[in-house]
């Protein structure tokens, strides 16, 4: 191989790899699976590493998942769902883990209803502030906006630094309110009647959904470009 021809193949493999990906997790059937951002059909799916997930969500390339029988956090292998690392939660009951493309990642916790910015390599507390309004059933990001879904049915958008209130939308819409989360500039939703929905980041009209193959899915979120 001439130097163009490994330089083409090494550009492919970037390519690829920066490729962003949307994954849920599954209560009732106790999976993690992987969905296609544009139409949120099924893709792939495996068990999860305990029988009660709550959260996932995706910092820069790496995925990570929350569940509340240990209460720990992992981080997963994107391409088959086995654990790379594992650490102990900030309480009794992680709700939601996500990241941006900018390397902060934010966890969410039901059982003192906070919202948590964590130290990737050990997931240590940066920062962490009171949800707004109650529980939150899970965090999700954007490039540059951060949301929690609260138990109430309503989305709060809240300030990526301080956590102070930016928005709010009530989404009774939607049956069991559950996790939220973000590609790029994508904003996903996910409920336990069941489903998964895209929806717009300014009205939060609804762009798209899927309500097959699934159970009751109480988080999504993905990877980054």
């Amino acid at each position: 191989m001439n130097l163009m021809t490994n330089f083409g193949v090494y550009a492919s493999q970037i390519l690829i790899t920066s490729v962003p990906r949307l994954f849920g997790t599954d209560r009732s059937w106790n999976d993690n699976s992987e969905r296609d951002i544009d139409d949120l059909s099924w893709i792939n799916d495996a068990n999860t590493p305990t029988s009660s997930p709550r959260g996932m969500g995706g910092m820069d390339d790496r995925l990570f998942h929350t569940e509340s029988v240990n209460d720990d956090i992992y981080e997963l292998d994107k391409d088959d769902f086995s654990t790379i690392d594992n650490w102990d939660s900030q309480g009794t009951s992680p709700s939601g883990i996500e990241g941006d493309n900018g390397g902060r990642l934010y966890y969410s916790e039901y059982s003192d209803s906070k919202i948590y910015e964590l130290d990737p390599s050990d997931m240590t507390v940066i920062d962490n502030s009171s949800a707004v309004a109650n529980p939150p059933n899970g965090c999700g990001a954007t490039d540059s906006q951060l949301w929690y879904f609260a138990n109430t049915y309503y989305l709060y958008e809240i300030d990526k630094d301080d956590f102070s209130q930016l928005d709010s939308e009530d989404l009774t819409r939607y049956t069991v309110p559950g996790g939220v989360g973000g590609i790029n500039s994508r904003l996903y939703v996910c409920d336990g009647s069941p489903g998964i929905y895209e929806l717009d980041t300014t009205d939060y009209s609804e762009l798209d959904d899927d309500t097959t193959d699934m159970g009751w899915i109480d988080g999504i979120g993905g990877t980054k470009e």
